[in-house]
């Protein structure tokens, strides 16, 4: 993970939703379809889609919708607050039931050939589907993992309503949540309103629409919002049964030639195929999923070019990756993902990322996430952009190359930090640019007493190392002593440690039998002197 000085500054979002007539256009809103639930609704032009995040899918959740800019908040007496669409699929009581299994016809334990992912991967969809409400009464009473519990109250439980014709018969929920929260005064109890639609169609499953609006005082939000929240959740029609699509050809999907690239792309396809502002394509190593402002056609046409650029990119990168440390037959094989969002507060609300985080890869779900930068926040050009890719992207090939090690830090950050620092020629060759925000770090951290005894630094733990400020910058320090200051040395060193992992040996095993062997004191030296001549590489003040 990638981070700014910014991580630990809190800010104070000092905008506030302008005040809603009691009347709306059509053009205050948008048209939601959902193609996988055969539904459509409405939903408020200041609410943009947000993909619900890999590896959290199989819930109850199919579609959430947050403010896209912090001007379309709420200012409430606490502060200011997002507020949320959310839309939920259940079963129905006529469905297959929820939970575990019973076990009666199952067997006591699992083949012995079975694939231990497959063992995971069945116990994980196991654990999903018991956390998964077949009703909505079930899911606002029992299983809705934001509920406040026994201190959930109940304002309208279930009015009828009938519908009548694309309209399904529907009830009508409302209840409010109190949440403790905290602000520059303290902790405080917030109050969260809740209004819900569910929905009850022809084939017995429920689809629920819940608007989340903070309250200022009592339990009801303002009553500027009632026409909004009446207008989304009471807008739902349902489709009908879908026509037979023809078999997908496009050639955005022509890359995903395997079983198992066919499933990761299907994965995709159904996490972002109904949002409006969001599209995808493949290249050889990589699914690449991107996303625009809603009903921006400019804006759109940028974010395929840059989207298409860093495609482009990394798969130069891997190609890197793969020269220096080429496949093997017990690497894991997947499909890498990578998902770009179209500014930070898209990045930060697909992952709940706090501030200063820039770009991110998850072990689980095997995503790449990063974000387009065009406020120049924190990037300063788009190759500052490229260099969070490079080095998230890293992170995504040593999980498949090491899968089952838990890598040194001073290792797999530093491999991050030194392939984020590469460039390339006019002829497309990389080069062994320094990593000029490293240096420049570096001069500081003397200058303060706080360069790392190189021994300190690979005997330290991973919580150690990711306590210590100047951790990623010592890092690249170490993977440049051994690839470019003095490889003659040091590199086979390296190249034994990893060939260790790559049979299966613990970290700490590989270590002691590899850098555990050489002269600490002598490598200290080179580590002193390696860093005199960086710092002298710096100009003058």
């Amino acid at each position: 993970m990638r981070t700014t000085l910014a991580f630990q500054l809190a800010r104070l979002v000092v905008t506030a939703l302008a005040t809603a007539s009691a009347a709306f256009a059509q053009s205050d809103y948008f048209e939601q379809t959902l193609d996988a639930q055969r539904v459509r609704f409405d939903v408020f032009q200041k609410l943009s889609p947000v993909p619900i995040q890999l590896g959290t899918e199989g819930g109850n959740l199919v579609a959430k919708f947050e403010p896209q800019d912090e001007g379309d908040y709420i200012h409430g007496r606490n502060g200011v607050f997002s507020w949320q669409l959310y839309c939920f699929e259940f079963e129905g009581e006529a469905g297959p039931a929820s939970g575990p299994s019973t076990g009666k016809d199952d067997p006591k334990e699992p083949p012995a050939e079975e694939d231990p992912e497959k063992v995971a991967k069945r116990m994980m969809d196991q654990m999903r589907a018991a956390r998964r409400a077949k009703t909505f009464v079930e899911f606002v009473k029992e299983k809705d993992p934001n509920s406040s519990g026994e201190k959930r109250k109940f304002l309208v439980s279930g009015k009828a309503n009938k519908g009548g014709g694309k309209k399904p018969p529907s009830t009508w929920w409302e209840y409010v949540d109190p949440q403790t929260a905290n602000n520059y005064a303290g902790s405080y109890e917030q109050l969260w309103h809740k209004s819900a639609a569910a929905y009850v169609l022809p084939d017995g499953r429920e689809i629920a629409l819940v608007v989340v609006l903070p309250v200022k005082s009592g339990e009801k939000p303002d009553s500027k919002w009632l026409p909004i929240v009446k207008r989304m959740i009471g807008s739902l029609e349902y489709l009908g049964e879908p026509e037979a699509d023809p078999a997908d050809k496009e050639p955005k999907d022509k890359f995903a030639d395997t079983p198992e690239e066919k499933e990761a792309l299907e994965r995709l396809k159904k996490n972002v195929g109904d949002l409006k502002n969001w599209d995808y394509f493949t290249t050889e190593d990589f699914i690449v999923t991107f996303n625009w402002k809603l009903n921006d056609g400019a804006h759109q046409v940028e974010m395929r070019r840059f989207a298409r650029w860093v495609g482009r990119k990394l798969e130069d990168a891997r190609t890197m990756f793969k020269a220096r440390y080429p496949h093997h037959d017990k690497m894991e094989r997947n499909y890498s993902i990578v998902r770009i969002c179209h500014d930070y507060g898209e990045f930060q609300k697909y992952g709940d990322t706090p501030t200063g985080v820039v770009g991110w890869f998850s072990p689980g779900t095997k995503e790449l996430v990063i974000y387009y930068d065009s406020e120049r926040r924190f990037c300063s050009s788009e190759d500052e952009m490229l260099a969070i890719a490079y080095h998230e992207a890293w992170h995504q090939y040593s999980n498949q190359i090491w899968p089952d090690v838990e890598l040194h830090r001073w290792f797999d950050e530093g491999m991050a930090e030194y392939f984020g620092a590469i460039s390339f020629d006019k002829q497309g060759k990389p080069t062994k640019n320094l990593h000029k925000g490293r240096l420049t770090n570096l001069k500081q951290y003397k200058d303060a007493g706080m360069i790392m005894k190189l021994a300190d630094l690979m005997s330290s733990t991973t919580g150690e190392f990711m306590r210590y400020g100047p951790g990623y910058g010592h890092a690249w320090l170490f993977s440049y002593l051994c690839l470019i200051h003095k490889p003659d040395k040091y590199a086979d060193v390296l190249k034994a440690y990893l060939t260790r992992l790559q049979k299966g040996e613990s970290r700490e095993l590989a270590h002691t039998e590899t850098f555990g062997k050489i002269d600490i004191d002598a490598m200290e030296r080179d580590w002193n002197v390696m860093v005199d001549e960086l710092l002298a590489k710096l100009p003058k003040e």
